[in-house]
């Protein structure tokens, strides 16, 4: 059997109380220990990557991180954990 690496519900990504929390929705197809890497763009190309795994619930955000909206470059980037 072969498959490629999914979530089978598009993962929801909400803001609160200076943190930014996930639902992958329990559902993703592949190793159980994969780390996921979320790249947030902002204004003048402002950049944020964080590292997420399956037991990840929510993210402390930066303090330097103004509020606004950021463009999700990449979420389902997999790599290997270490």
């Amino acid at each position: 059997v072969c498959y490629k690496e999914c979530f089978l519900v598009k993962p929801e990504f909400w803001y609160a109380d200076g943190k930014l929390f996930w639902n992958h929705g329990g559902a993703f197809i592949g190793k159980a220990d994969r780390i996921f890497t979320l790249k947030l763009s902002g204004e003048n190309d402002a950049a944020y990557e964080f590292k997420l795994n399956a037991e990840t619930e929510c993210i402390d955000l930066s303090e330097d991180m103004s509020i606004g909206n950021y463009r999700l470059v990449s979420w389902l980037e997999v790599c290997l954990r270490e």
